[in-house]
């Protein structure tokens, strides 16, 4: 086991720690790969690299306390609230990656949990390999691509039938079929953006260092574009300056790329995740406030965690609907 800081509640180093991982990096930089959690990662590499481990204190606190150093308030009292912005930031558009093999396992209990929830000026769009007349009216979408693995060459076509067939929407939601989403706390979050900039919003992971480092955010939890900044990704598409490797490259990493160039800053929501409840810690979750959205949540888990069905009505269902359960 490793210990490493809640970063909501702050951590204190020695100045001489410090000074020695600059010359433990100096002298041997990290490997070229993935960063995903901060406050784990850096623990991790003190321990590899010095020794060092994190030592608890009590000071360091998620609530206020006269014993307290530091404390965690909620980010959402420091938001600024757009309340005219109030009706944009509730019409958009959910793209749902999913495939033929999904249409009657997955989509069905998507439409009985966040797309019931989801506000009339919404719609939704299933992006499949197959066109197929659902229940409750959903028809699929064939985007004529479809891979085991990385689904570049599917996020392009998505993206472009996006621009084509649904135009001039504040904002554009896409996620998996094993994404589940809040769609009121999405609302509330995005009344806090301007629909007007070129916004690229999630989960926030990394690839690389140096001069080769990238940020890019995680497709399972879940991106949220404006209209400003699909539109500038059309372009940079038409051009044909952004194309993917292959069609089964990590589309993720490759719209980190893309919107890199373009000068759009992948900007990170805490309330994105790419895995399901119970691979965070219980802290972490609780001082993120509620939930945006969990994926995975069809995959196999450990004995006594939430399925599906579950996740939603604990994490996402409008709170009416979880006091009702």
């Amino acid at each position: 086991k490793l210990a490493y800081p809640l970063l909501a509640s702050g951590f204190a180093v020695r100045t001489a720690v410090l000074t020695d991982l600059a010359a433990s990096i100096a002298s041997g930089p990290p490997e070229q790969g993935f960063h995903i959690d901060a406050a784990h990662e850096f623990a991790k590499v003190l321990r590899d690299r010095l020794d060092v481990s994190m030592v608890h204190s009590d000071v360091f606190c998620v609530s206020f306390a006269a014993t307290c150093v530091s404390y965690f308030e909620s980010v959402d009292r420091w938001r600024i609230d757009f309340g005219s912005r109030q009706v944009s930031s509730r019409n958009f558009v959910v793209a749902v990656k999913s495939t033929a093999a999904h249409h009657h396992s997955r989509v069905p209990l998507l439409q009985s949990t966040w797309m019931r929830d989801l506000p009339t000026t919404s719609a939704v769009v299933v992006m499949s390999d197959r066109r197929e007349a659902l229940d409750g009216g959903l028809i699929t979408v064939d985007l004529g691509v479809n891979t085991n693995r990385g689904h570049c060459g599917k996020m392009l076509e998505l993206l472009k039938h996006l621009i084509r067939q649904h135009p001039e929407r504040p904002y554009y939601v896409v996620g998996d079929d094993d994404t589940l989403w809040n769609s009121t706390r999405l609302g509330e979050i995005l009344v806090s953006y301007d629909p007007n900039d070129a916004l690229y919003l999630g989960e926030r992971y990394a690839y690389g260092h140096g001069k080769h480092f990238y940020d890019y955010l995680t497709t399972g939890s879940g991106i949220v574009l404006s209209w400003t900044a699909l539109t500038r990704l059309g372009r940079c598409i038409k051009r044909q300056e952004c194309q993917c490797p292959s069609d089964d490259s990590p589309d993720d990493m490759a719209l980190g790329r893309w919107f890199r160039s373009l000068g759009v800053p992948a900007i990170h929501e805490a309330g994105f995740h790419q895995r399901r409840p119970g691979d965070y810690h219980e802290d972490a979750l609780a001082v993120e406030g509620p939930a945006v959205s969990f994926h995975g949540v069809f995959q196999p888990r450990p004995s006594g965690e939430p399925d599906a069905q579950a996740v939603y009505e604990r994490y996402l269902a409008p709170v009416a609907i979880r006091e009702e359960l």
